[in-house]
């Protein structure tokens, strides 16, 4: 079984800086990296990668508290059907506070496909957060594409590795 980004359809990459005294107010760190698969039709064994109807828009923003939020939108659909036959949506704020040691992630998304969320800490171990798994068949998938399914996924988030001169 594959696994991980690299054989998602869609998939968002943000990194931030939750130190309000290192990011100085900008707390997203470079721009986001957003890669969209292909879609396969198996009529014809042609491949085409989605284009929208809204290619996924990431914002970042820090609150009083330090609370950093970064919220991601989207709305992709099979690039073989029709335009208003379904696509996977997503509207949700991902919350880290400024200690990087709790977040949140929340927000309406779609019934279809599985969603997840990955973090890690200062380049340290990934976890993963399952946020909700596919419907089976092809009824209930077609189906969660037109119905949104509001998540709210809290974690304790792994601790940063050490720095270098702990390792020796």
């Amino acid at each position: 079984m594959k696994t991980g980004a690299e054989h998602s359809r869609v998939s968002v990459t943000v990194r931030i800086e939750t130190d309000p005294a290192k990011n100085h107010g900008n707390p997203m760190i470079g721009k986001p990296e957003v890669n969209v698969g292909t879609t396969h039709f198996n009529l014809t064994g042609s491949e085409k990668p989605s284009t929208g109807p809204q290619m996924p828009q990431v914002t970042a923003t820090q609150d009083k508290s330090g609370n950093v939020n970064v919220n991601i939108q989207e709305s992709l659909r099979n690039p073989f059907t029709p335009p208003g036959s379904g696509s996977i949506k997503a509207d949700v704020n991902i919350t880290v506070n400024q200690d990087a040691t709790k977040a949140e992630v929340s927000g309406p998304i779609s019934s279809s496909p599985s969603w997840e969320a990955n973090f890690s800490v200062d380049g340290g171990a990934s976890q993963n957060v399952p946020l909700q798994s596919e419907p089976s068949g092809t009824f209930g998938f077609a189906l969660g594409l037109q119905t949104p399914n509001n998540v709210d996924q809290k974690v304790d988030l792994p601790p940063p590795p050490p720095p270098e001169e702990e390792k020796q």
